[in-house]
């Protein structure tokens, strides 16, 4: 999977540096957007393999999870909790 495009979805913003720094040493090639309003604002959904989603506060998760099942099915959606590198 290295070199495969996600689009990293942050709610935690005191998580968005080190959250992406574990995407990006794992190969992959990152795009953030910043809560709801970016991910809604964001366009080229098409080019990303999968949709990474932060901790957030449950509605907000959900309510992101819903709203790329029904605008982009082909794209799979994963909801993670910490990604940071382990030491």
């Amino acid at each position: 999977m290295a070199g495969e495009k996600i689009l990293y979805v942050c709610f935690d913003f005191s998580r968005l540096v080190s959250n992406e720094l574990a995407l990006l040493v794992r190969g992959y090639d990152v795009t953030t957007v910043l809560g709801t309003d970016g991910l809604i604002a964001f366009s080229g959904y098409a080019d990303y393999s999968r949709v990474i989603v932060d901790e957030g506060a449950p509605g907000d998760r959900e309510f992101v999870e819903r709203w790329l099942k029904d605008n982009y099915p082909a794209i799979p959606v994963i909801v993670l909790g910490d990604l940071r590198l382990e030491s």
